[in-house]
């Protein structure tokens, strides 16, 4: 009768564990820092861009530095929308997330590799559905 109890509860436990750790597999698969995927683009309730970065990856939002010596602003990302230059940080208040499948964070490097020089403090690319 104890082994038979052993045996259920060292079944339980395994099957548990590989329950949740499906569930974590999955989040993870979901999340990654540098893009905010379609579905949590929906899932946040947000309008536009810059909501739901704000709420999902704010410290994309945030300045990184001086523009140059000669300037104390602070730098921001740049916006490409489809791979077109679409403005500075503010233009993500007008882009509507209803047709956007992706959004994504480049840091300074990848962005001079991708998008050219001139990029300090990365670029932010929005990925529409047209």
């Amino acid at each position: 009768m104890r082994l038979l109890l052993l045996v259920t509860m060292i079944f339980a436990l395994g099957v548990s564990a590989c329950s949740s750790s499906g569930e974590l597999s999955e989040k993870k698969a979901r999340s990654s820092p540098e893009v905010i995927s379609a579905a949590e683009i929906q899932e946040s309730g947000q309008n536009n861009a810059y909501d739901v970065i704000q709420k999902l990856r704010p410290h994309w939002l945030r300045g990184r530095g001086r523009k140059s010596i000669q300037h104390n602003e602070l730098s921001y990302p740049l916006v490409y929308v489809n791979e077109n230059r679409h403005g500075t940080i503010d233009a993500l208040w007008r882009i509507s997330v209803e047709n956007v499948t992706q959004i994504q964070y480049l840091n300074p490097g990848d962005a001079a590799n991708q998008l050219g020089m001139n990029h300090p403090s990365g670029a932010i690319l929005i990925t529409v559905f047209e």
